[in-house]
């Protein structure tokens, strides 16, 4: 066992790949990582993840001044770097799918005005222009869920008489049911 760090024991990485490859359990165990620079300056929020390219995000680690990978790839890569990689991935695919919405348009058009095209391939195209001209019907989604404290509970409830109400006594506090007093003597 490696010594606590901040009131937590754990074990090193290696420690445990080498027990797991034993065939050891070591799901429950903890590990401590030691992070290099450049991910502790991520993690803190002090480096641009703006300034690097789509292949370093990628491999989650910078290039050397020679435009090279220099060193082992990261075995923990930062929430951050996945996040801007994730970003501009769906910038990118935004961007290209607003520069080719006029050929797109275009060529749902031929398709729905071409005599020769086969019916079904024509009328795909005229739903596709109508649900983004007019709007996509809505689908009628009906949800029922049988409930069956709500029937245990409308089917206890029963209906009472009025007259029930001129046999009950109220006696200290409690109601009884068709009581009968009785006057007690106290002996001494």
């Amino acid at each position: 066992m490696d010594p606590p760090r901040n009131g937590v024991a754990g074990r090193s990485i290696g420690a445990l790949q080498r027990r797991a490859e034993l065939g050891e359990d070591v799901s429950e165990e903890r590990a401590y990582v030691r992070l290099g620079k450049t991910n502790t300056q991520i993690l803190v929020g002090t480096t641009d993840l703006a300034e690097w390219d789509d292949e370093e995000l990628l491999r989650g680690q910078r290039k050397a001044a020679d435009g090279t990978f220099v060193g082992r790839p990261p075995k923990l890569v930062p929430k951050a770097i996945h996040d801007e990689l994730v970003r501009r991935t769906m910038s990118s695919a935004a961007e290209k799918l607003r520069s080719n919405l006029v050929d797109a348009t275009t060529a749902l058009t031929e398709i729905a005005t071409d005599a020769e095209a086969a019916d079904a391939d024509r009328l795909r195209a005229i739903s596709m222009i109508m649900d983004r001209v007019m709007g996509k019907t809505p689908d009628r989604v009906e949800v029922s869920a049988e409930m069956p404290w709500l029937t245990a509970i409308t089917e206890g409830i029963v209906s009472v008489d009025d007259d029930i109400f001129e046999n009950i006594i109220e006696t200290d506090g409690v109601e009884v049911e068709d009581a009968i007093t009785i006057d007690v003597e106290e002996t001494s």
